[in-house]
C-alpha cells in the first residue's frame, strides 16, 4: 500500500506558501489532521482529504503519494484511475 509523501507535501506547502491554518480552511481538514499529517505522524488518509489536498495544490492524488517502484505507481493508476483524478475531473 502506497502512503503519503510527506517531503513532496511539505514541498508544495512552501511552494504555495500556505501555513496549517490556510491548508485547513481550504481543505475543510481538521487543524489537528493537518498538523500531524506535516510533522509526519499520519501516513494514510482518507480519499476525500487527498482529494482536497491535491485541488489545492493543483496536483492528482498519485503525486501526493510514494510507491515502492515505478510498478506499484502504475498498478495504482490503472486500477483506482476514478479516484486518482482531480475531484473537477471525475466523472
Amino acid at each position: 500500500m502506497s502512503k503519503l509523501n510527506i517531503k513532496k507535501l511539505i514541498e508544495l506547502k512552501i511552494k504555495f506558501d500556505l501555513t496549517d491554518e490556510k491548508i485547513s480552511s481550504q481543505t475543510g481538514i481538521s487543524f489537528e489532521k493537518v498538523e500531524k499529517l506535516f510533522s509526519d505522524k499520519i501516513h494514510h488518509i482518507t480519499l476525500a482529504d487527498a482529494q482536497a489536498l491535491s485541488k489545492l495544490f493543483e496536483c492528482s492524488v498519485p503525486d501526493l503519494l510514494e510507491f515502492r517502484n515505478d510498478e506499484e505507481k502504475q498498478l495504482y493508476y490503472q486500477n483506482f484511475q476514478f479516484f486518482f483524478t482531480t475531484p473537477e475531473k471525475a466523472v
